[in-house]
């Protein structure tokens, strides 16, 4: 139970990271404690480790907080695999919704930029190319939205412990994750 709290309370930090820096001005402590269903004096607690612990610029006005600048992660170096490998995974992770679409089309940007002219158009080729008929991308694009909002989903699935019956189950998604080559829906 202590884990699932603290990924959950890890969630709440980074969320309430872009909620500021996307909304300046506009998410209030009550309105923040409204949103995530918590204590303000648990939001109180939230902005305090982003400050101090994370060393956040984060100010508050009548309307609401905002950060002084915007928080920047220090530049990485990648070896020609590792921004290859990184870029595929941000173009899949494009595909999928809440995710702030602004932001991973400049970090697309950023890291298409690093690559030759001519690999740029294959690899953009080949994303066009990468059609999904199994229709994987739009229930793990459900599964992220109903985790996002909080809203329980029905799922059908193969039980590997009975023979590959067929279940169904009534889920509180709490995060999607990959794993491997696959992805897990972590739930209760």
């Amino acid at each position: 139970m202590e884990n699932l709290q603290e990924t959950r309370r890890t969630t709440r930090l980074l969320d309430l990271i872009w909620r500021i820096s996307s909304a300046p001005r506009q998410w209030s402590r009550k309105r923040l404690a409204a949103y995530y269903e918590v204590s303000e004096r648990q939001i109180t607690k939230d902005l305090e480790v982003l400050r101090h612990g994370l060393r956040f610029p984060i100010r508050r006005s009548a309307a609401g907080y905002y950060f002084e600048q915007v928080p920047r992660l220090p530049t990485a170096s990648f070896a020609f695999e590792e921004g290859l490998a990184l870029l595929l995974a941000t173009r899949a992770g494009a595909r999928l919704a809440g995710v702030d679409g602004a932001a991973l089309g400049a970090a697309l940007g950023r890291l298409e930029s690093l690559f030759p002219r001519e690999l740029r158009a294959v690899l953009r080729q080949a994303d066009a190319e990468a059609a999904d008929p199994t229709g994987r991308a739009e229930a793990l694009a459900a599964l992220q939205v109903a985790v996002g909002q909080r809203r329980q989903v029905r799922i059908e699935y193969a039980a590997a412990s009975k023979g590959g019956e067929v279940t169904e189950r009534v889920v509180d998604p709490h995060a999607v994750i990959p794993y491997g080559k696959s992805w897990h829906l972590v739930g209760h």
